[in-house]
C-alpha cells in the first residue's frame, strides 16, 4: 500500500482529488479537441486508473466537478480585475483585459472542452 504524503487522510483525498483535477485541466488545455479518459488523467497525474473511479463516479462526473471548480474561478478572477477599477470605463477596460489575459493563458481552449464535455445543467449554474 503506497504511503501517505498527508498529515491525515482527510488531507491526501483532497490532494489525490485536486491533482486528478489539475491533471484534467492540463490535458483539455493541451488537447481540447481530445476528451481524455479517467484512465488518462489518472496516468497524468502520476496515479493508477483504479484510483480515479475512488473520486469520480465517471469521466462526466469528473468534468462536473471540474466545471463547478473552474468556471465560478474565472468570474472571481474577472470580477476582481473589474473591482479594482475606480470609474465605469476603467471596469470596461478590465473586463476585456482580465477576459484576454484568461484567453492568453490557454484558459479559453478549457472552457471550449469543458463545455462539450461536461453536463449543460452544471454549466449553466455554474
Amino acid at each position: 500500500m503506497p504511503k501517505i504524503q498527508a498529515s491525515t487522510v482527510a488531507e491526501h483525498r483532497a490532494a489525490q482529488r485536486a491533482a486528478l483535477l489539475d491533471a484534467a485541466r492540463a490535458l483539455l488545455s493541451e488537447h481540447p479537441e481530445r476528451i481524455p479518459s479517467l484512465a488518462d488523467v489518472a496516468r497524468h497525474a502520476g496515479l493508477a486508473r483504479s484510483s480515479a473511479y475512488s473520486y469520480f463516479k465517471s469521466r462526466t462526473d469528473m468534468f462536473d466537478v471540474l466545471v463547478a471548480d473552474t468556471f465560478p474561478r474565472w468570474s472571481a478572477f474577472v470580477e476582481k480585475q473589474m473591482a479594482e477599477a475606480g470609474t465605469p470605463g476603467a471596469r470596461i477596460l478590465a473586463y476585456v483585459e482580465a477576459n484576454l489575459q484568461l484567453v492568453a493563458r490557454g484558459d479559453h481552449a478549457l472552457a471550449r472542452a469543458l463545455a462539450s464535455a461536461g453536463d449543460s445543467e452544471v454549466l449553466a449554474t455554474s
